[in-house]
């Protein structure tokens, strides 16, 4: 309340008034009382004694006049409380006065995250409008906090976002370690595979998986056991070609085998294999010793089919080369020198003009006469006692 004096006209009037002021001043006498009808003005010592409690003015004291000083304000906020936050008080002419706050101004207290702010209508109300960026938070790394048309919404991420530490999500809203095997690059074995299951990162064994290194022609595959680890399972199709014509290539089971071909089976150079898995001379072509020919026999300076050793058997004879034949009539082989030749029947026996003891069978002619072997007509003669005719003309007997 405004500390105030009522001051009369009368001098001594003011000299009450001073006094009552001032400490030590003595009691006033009722003889000095202002008449009530008297007009008065306000007196001051101090600005404290010119409040008039309205905040629409600023009183102050002249301390010239002691007397109170009262100015009007205007278009100034006053601290005065209002019914709404939509209005605010202002002097206008000295008078508190309330107005409305500009539309669109945001209210003090809001509810976080429900996509919705209000603010003030214009005219001192509130409305509440849609507020995008008054988003709602799940909390999830994975999820997109939005605001649909005024509505909270928490969209999953896209896969592969990045999350975490050294995380992705996962497309449906969380947070993993992989989205597919390819983020699992890495701690792979030759019989392990890095794979994202449940957006984890494994290791995975193989089974059957062939090795990218394999030994050639060593009847084996090198595989994954499906326990992580390699091992050597049979392959029949692994085969080791030994470069040999003469022999078959195939496996028995994981060890690579090379079986001869049959004997007599045509290879390279008209030659033939031995059955033994050499490729050799065939029947008939020259040799010189038994290892040149695929019979195993050299022979009379050709490969044979036999050893052909007996007396008046050769491998050479014309017409059956290659062949162990009966040399011919009159002809000398092996034991058959000088005085005997071959019958023609594979024996060595007397030849024509020489004695014969032994009757007929002791002739290559089959004929001894006067205790001589005689040659029958047309045989080669080269005398005429080696002829049964007596007669040898022109190298045959007549």
């Amino acid at each position: 309340m405004m500390n105030q004096r009522k001051l009369s006209l009368g001098l001594f009037g003011l000299s009450v008034v001073l006094c009552t002021s001032l400490a030590g001043c003595p009691m006033q006498d009722a003889r000095f009382e202002p008449l009530t009808e008297t007009p008065s003005v306000e007196v001051c010592i101090s600005d404290a004694d010119c409040d008039d409690g309205n905040a629409c003015t600023m009183n102050s004291c002249d301390v010239a006049t002691f007397l109170c000083v009262t100015k009007t304000l205007d278009g100034v906020a006053t601290p005065m409380a209002s019914h709404s936050e939509c209005f605010e008080h202002v002097c206008k002419m000295g008078v508190n006065t309330e107005i409305p706050v500009t539309a669109g101004t945001p209210v003090t207290n809001q509810v976080t995250g429900d996509c919705k702010i209000v603010v003030c209508d214009g005219t001192g109300g509130e409305i509440e409008i849609d507020d995008d960026s008054d988003v709602q938070s799940d909390g999830l790394e994975c999820t997109e906090d939005v605001c649909i048309g005024g509505v909270p919404s928490h969209e999953n991420s896209a896969e592969a976002t990045p999350c975490g530490t050294n995380l992705a999500c996962n497309g449906n809203g969380q947070c993993v370690g992989c989205t597919n095997d390819a983020d699992c690059a890495g701690g792979a074995t030759d019989c392990t595979a890095s794979v994202c299951n449940a957006g984890m990162c494994q290791q995975q064994v193989l089974e059957g998986k062939p090795l990218d290194t394999q030994a050639a022609g060593d009847c084996k595959a090198r595989v994954c056991d499906g326990a992580g680890n390699p091992v050597d399972v049979a392959e029949p199709n692994d085969i080791n070609d030994d470069g040999n014509e003469c022999t078959i290539d195939e496996c028995n089971g994981t060890t690579p085998v090379h079986s001869p071909v049959a004997a007599g089976t045509a290879c390279s150079g008209n030659r033939v294999c031995d059955g033994a898995g050499n490729c050799l001379k065939a029947i008939a072509d020259t040799c010189a010793t038994n290892a040149d020919c695929a019979s195993g026999f050299c022979a009379d300076g050709v490969c044979c089919d036999g050893a052909c050793t007996t007396d008046c058997m050769a491998c050479n004879v014309a017409g059956s080369k290659g062949t162990c034949t009966n040399v011919p009539l009159y002809q000398q082989d092996g034991a058959c020198m000088d005085t005997t030749v071959c019958n023609g029947t594979g024996a060595c026996k007397i030849a024509n003009g020489q004695p014969c003891n032994g009757g007929d069978a002791s002739c290559a002619s089959g004929e001894c006469k006067w205790n001589v072997c005689k040659g029958l007509k047309g045989h080669p003669c080269d005398a005429n006692k080696e002829c049964l005719s007596n007669d040898c003309s022109n190298g045959f007997c007549d």
